[in-house]
């Protein structure tokens, strides 16, 4: 989730919608529920959840905060790291300065069950290289559940595994390549 925006445009324009919000970064979670309170957004509109998802119930994991660019806090490094070429060699230091950060990780299905969730209309997917473990944590069942998926994958290699899963339980999946990332370096592309 981040900081929200996305959760407060959903908000915002679909105001009869339950959306939950998944922040595993201690500093993103407490500006997301900053940003949800000053919204006005309701707290039956908007649950927000400090934890991240992944393939496994009840784990914990280390996640690289960069306190420079937050939103890119991952749990893949390494991959992360790789991407530093689209940027000034001289800003590395500062952008690609971290803490890490001890998170809990549950299951989506985990979690649409503790939220008591029979039906998501619309799942995106935006967790910097940890797309994959995500999609793992749905149990087969649940995937009848879930209408709508959009994924932000961080490589070529993301992008065919995300493919593949969401092929296995839907009929059409369609990838956007993200043309500008592309110029700069970076294989992005959004699945859905």
């Amino acid at each position: 989730a981040n900081i929200g925006l996305f959760s407060l445009w959903a908000a915002q324009n679909s105001p009869n919608a339950k959306l939950v919000a998944i922040e595993p970064a201690p500093e993103n979670f407490a500006l997301l529920c900053h940003n949800v309170a000053a919204a006005g957004v309701a707290r039956h509109t908007v649950k927000t959840i400090n934890m991240a998802l992944g393939a496994h119930d009840d784990a914990s994991a280390f996640l690289s905060y960069f306190p420079a660019m937050p939103g890119n806090s991952t749990f893949h490094f390494a991959d992360k790291w790789a991407e530093r070429m689209a940027f000034k060699r001289e800003r590395w230091p500062h952008m690609f300065a971290s803490e890490r950060i001890l998170c809990k990780i549950g299951t989506l299905s985990a979690m649409m069950r503790a939220c008591r969730i029979s039906v998501v209309q619309f799942l995106k997917v935006d967790v910097e290289g940890h797309e994959v473990e995500v999609l793992q944590g749905v149990d087969v069942a649940d995937w009848c559940r879930i209408a709508q998926v959009v994924v932000e994958a961080h490589s070529l290699d993301k992008c065919a595994q995300v493919k593949q899963i969401l092929r296995a339980h839907y009929g059409v999946v369609g990838v956007a390549p993200d043309s500008e990332l592309y110029e700069c370096g970076l294989d992005h592309s959004i699945v859905f």
